[in-house]
């Protein structure tokens, strides 16, 4: 049962870090566009343009994007896990 309960833990730790990853994400790119759209910027405001720009978007285009999306998400995944593994073995 010790075993179980070990593991438990680490998947425990596992969804708050995962939580505690995208709340970072998520404030990193609410600051970027914020930035961006400065005085302007209303959560409405973005959500506008993402579903303008997307839904008029040719097929190459949101190809490029989710490519480049790829590109950005797996050097992320590269830091988050170099930084989970610290955080999981770092505890007891």
């Amino acid at each position: 049962m010790n075993k179980i309960q070990g593991i438990n833990d680490k998947i425990n730790k596992l969804k708050n870090l995962k939580l505690q990853v995208e709340t970072r994400l998520a404030r990193e790119l609410y600051k970027k566009i914020e930035a961006t759209l400065g005085e302007d910027f209303t959560p409405q405001l973005t959500m506008a343009i993402v579903n303008e720009n997307w839904n008029n978007a040719s097929r190459e285009q949101k190809e490029k994007w989710r490519s480049n999306a790829r590109a950005f998400s797996s050097s992320q995944a590269t830091k988050i896990s170099t930084g989970a593994q610290e955080k999981i073995h770092a505890t007891p």
